[in-house]
């Protein structure tokens, strides 16, 4: 394994929460941009957070990662370009339009990612799991 002990991964994903409706592999860039510039650059490795709560009929997905003490004031063009986080934003829109909240940034000495989509009433029905 590349990283070993240095990754440490915690789910806490809500079972209420699988009626969201997301795009196929949504969250793998967010996830890949999480261990690129959160994990890796660490030599004591760190830790990656990926969690789903249903509230309020709106699914929240949150992805948070320890980040490099250098990086914590990075400036943008050290950090990276932003391709991904901007990819994931326009398939959101694309599929949720305006009801659809989408946040990345450094909060706590954290990096989190914040998602919050609504439940639709056809994924949320028992039979649409057929």
């Amino acid at each position: 394994m590349r990283f070993g002990d240095r990754l440490r991964v915690q789910w806490q994903l809500d079972p209420a929460a699988d009626a969201a409706k997301l795009p196929p592999l949504l969250l793998q860039p967010l996830v890949e941009n999480a261990v690129k510039h959160g994990i890796e650059p660490c030599a004591r490795g760190g830790k990656l957070r990926i969690s789903t709560e249903l509230r309020n009929r709106r699914v929240i997905v949150q992805i948070t990662n320890t980040v490099p003490e250098a990086a914590e004031g990075a400036s943008q063009s050290t950090r990276g370009h932003g391709i991904a986080l901007a990819n994931v934003r326009e398939r959101l829109r694309l599929l949720h339009d305006v009801d659809c909240d989408f946040s990345a940034g450094m909060q706590n000495g954290l990096y989190r990612v914040r998602i919050a989509l609504p439940v639709t009433p056809s994924a949320a029905s028992p039979s649409s799991q057929d």
